[in-house]
């Protein structure tokens, strides 16, 4: 199986219409606590798909009286939770078979993945399923702009790419969000009231702890050459594409925005 990054959120929506369906010929109450962020994961999204409805239609028809979809995560995991309540009784009877038998198929279908499907018991009943897949770690991209409806519109266009934004309006603020990791990648305007971005721009580049950051300036001046004299990467002039943000981001990043996939399932 060729891996890729699929935004797991997105594949759940895809099949959400189904499972409604189903819920409702089942007289079962299917509720979806679905973030508004992308949920980054290594999977197949064919595979996903099919992961999550088989996951879904298991549940819905063992007839519990509500269905609660959620997300979670952990630093290595993206997960997708579907608890029942009341749990489901786990006694060996034709209908826990049935499910069981689903719920291997889904198993197979999220190995294939390089995931992992869990079955959660409360008392010998099933509490919950979840579906568990690899977390694609974002590149984290340090925004430094005084025009906050710039930052937002910034930090959309990375965001709605996979990529970690933390976006800051002044020198201070800069500095400080940096802490202990730094970022992938900073993206600099020097056109700032309160601040003189090209003398922010050497302190930066001097910072030992960012002397292999890539620094993108992005101004409504065109001082490309000043730019990287002055130890920046890549240079922008304002106003600024989407399309090409990300190509400065990617080509500063070595072309990719994230880590090499990998190989298929375990």
């Amino acid at each position: 199986v060729e891996l890729a990054r699929v935004n797991m959120a997105a594949v759940l929506e895809t099949v959400l219409g189904p499972a409604q369906a189903l819920a409702r010929e089942m007289r079962v109450q299917l509720e979806v606590r679905a973030p508004r962020q992308p949920q980054w994961a290594w999977a197949d999204a064919t595979l996903a798909r099919q992961a999550l409805l088989g996951a879904l239609s298991a549940t819905l028809l063992a007839r519990p009286q509500r269905v609660e979809v959620t997300w979670g995560g952990t630093k290595a995991e993206r997960f997708l939770m579907m608890a029942c309540e009341p749990h489901l009784p786990n006694d060996g009877s034709a209908e826990a078979r049935a499910r069981e038998g689903r719920l291997r198929a889904v198993e197979e279908l999220v190995r294939a993945q390089g995931g992992r499907l869990d079955i959660i018991l409360e008392e010998s009943e099933l509490a919950a399923v979840r579906l568990a897949f690899r977390r694609q770690e974002s590149r984290r991209v340090l925004l430094i702009d005084d025009n906050e409806r710039l930052l937002r519109l910034f930090e959309r266009y990375l965001s709605a790419e996979g990529f970690a934004v933390t976006a800051v309006t002044d020198a201070s603020q800069a500095l400080g969000s940096i802490g202990d990791e730094p970022p992938d990648a900073i993206v600099l305007d020097v056109m700032m009231r309160d601040t003189d971005g090209w003398q922010l721009l050497q302190r930066l580049r001097s910072d030992t702890a960012l002397a292999e950051v890539p620094i993108v300036v992005c101004s409504v001046l065109h001082e490309p050459e000043l730019a990287r004299v002055l130890g920046a990467q890549a240079y922008l002039k304002k106003p600024v594409s989407q399309r090409q943000l990300l190509a400065a981001l990617q080509e500063v990043l070595g072309g990719s925005n994230r880590e090499e996939p990998p190989s298929g399932g375990r």
